[in-house]
């Protein structure tokens, strides 16, 4: 009996010894996962960083073209008063020496006529330019900054992922 008790005791302690080195194996193998899963994280992290950068340098870059867009429109403006006052200034002249020459020639009158209906033309083309121009840059500047907010909220969803990742890989590794 003693015997039987010896040999089952050494056949215990070989189960208990070789299922000791299983569990070695499968401890260090969790290890190495754990430890790529990190690794494979890391570059993500990385990136929406990155994303996230480049989101507030063009962010940064929007508002300077926005600064930049509300002065030329405010230039813009400026000239196209001052062009305008010109022109109003001389057809009130061409209308004031129509008024004197009236009598003098009618074809004089005619073209007088023409004259002060093209400066109102111009005028007209002026104010349509102005206006067109003041269209476009408000929605270059409106799809600009449409594009820099969706960049934005990728970035931060890239972030709010690789950090929930990590989380989750370092839970599993302390459990495993």
């Amino acid at each position: 009996m003693n015997s039987q008790l010896t040999s089952s005791g050494s056949g215990l302690a070989h189960h208990v010894a070789q299922s000791g080195a299983e569990l070695q194996q499968i401890l260090s193998s969790i290890a190495s996962t754990a430890n790529s899963v990190k690794d494979a994280s890391e570059p993500l992290a990385e990136t929406s960083r990155q994303i996230a950068s480049a989101s507030d340098r063009l962010s940064i870059a929007a508002k300077a073209m926005d600064e930049s867009a509300a002065r030329t429109h405010g230039e813009m403006r400026q000239v196209a008063d001052m062009l305008q006052s010109s022109l109003a200034a001389t057809a009130k002249q061409w209308e004031d020496y129509e008024s004197r020459f009236a009598n003098v020639d009618e074809s004089l009158s005619s073209v007088i006529e023409q004259i002060v209906k093209s400066v109102q033309d111009a005028i007209d083309l002026l104010n349509t330019f102005v206006e067109r121009i003041d269209e476009k840059l408000s929605g270059s500047v409106d799809r600009l900054g449409g594009g820099i907010d969706e960049l934005l909220e990728f970035a931060q969803t890239i972030e709010h992922a690789t950090a929930r990742f990590r989380v989750n890989a370092a839970a599993e590794s302390i459990t495993g």
